[in-house]
């Protein structure tokens, strides 16, 4: 299978900006909201070549890519990868829905 692009939605872009602006005044500094970015990327790189690695979801076509405290939600589409959230599974759940959706 050739490598997929990835594609970051408006609300994909928002969600991880907020987390990571949130880590950032929460820490008062950008030390591991760089650290985080960094994970992040890598991590979602691995969706290019192996972008069945997250698990379905309910909400069908969307996959979860679970990543210890975070999650990137996304779907696959036009042999692209579209990323539509950037989750910390800390937060509370009743608001994911809202903002897949």
């Amino acid at each position: 299978m050739a490598r997929q692009q990835i594609v970051w939605t408006a609300r994909g872009l928002a969600s991880l900006n907020e987390m990571l602006l949130f880590y950032k005044l929460q820490n008062g500094n950008s030390i591991y909201s760089r650290k985080l970015l960094v994970h992040l990327k890598k991590s979602i790189k691995i969706l290019e070549e192996f972008p069945y690695t997250g698990k379905p979801t309910s909400l069908y076509p969307i996959r979860e890519f679970v990543l210890s405290r975070n999650s990137v939600f996304y779907k696959l589409m036009d042999e692209k990868i579209y990323i539509l959230l950037v989750w910390d599974n800390r937060m509370d759940s009743q608001f994911l829905l809202k903002k897949l959706v």
